[in-house]
């Protein structure tokens, strides 16, 4: 997803009380993976703008709940 995409979603799950842990401390089991690439040329790199982020699938039912409905956003 685009990184902006993806640190709004971040953001959104951080201030959950279920995910705030799942976010931040990657070495907990059913933590959160969020990969942002670099992509390289002859000269230099640069971070992609495309993030991953893998949620755990058994999560994915109470990620889709804590969602904004599209009404919820300006």
């Amino acid at each position: 997803m685009p990184t902006d995409d993806a640190c709004v979603l971040l953001g959104h799950m951080a201030g959950q009380p279920l995910f705030r842990q799942r976010l931040n401390r990657w070495t907990r089991p059913g933590a959160w993976e969020s990969y942002l690439y670099l992509v390289a040329d002859e000269r230099s790199a640069s971070p992609s703008a495309w993030a991953q982020i893998h949620i755990p699938n058994d999560q994915l039912p109470q990620v889709v709940a804590a969602l904004p409905s599209r009404t919820d956003t300006p």
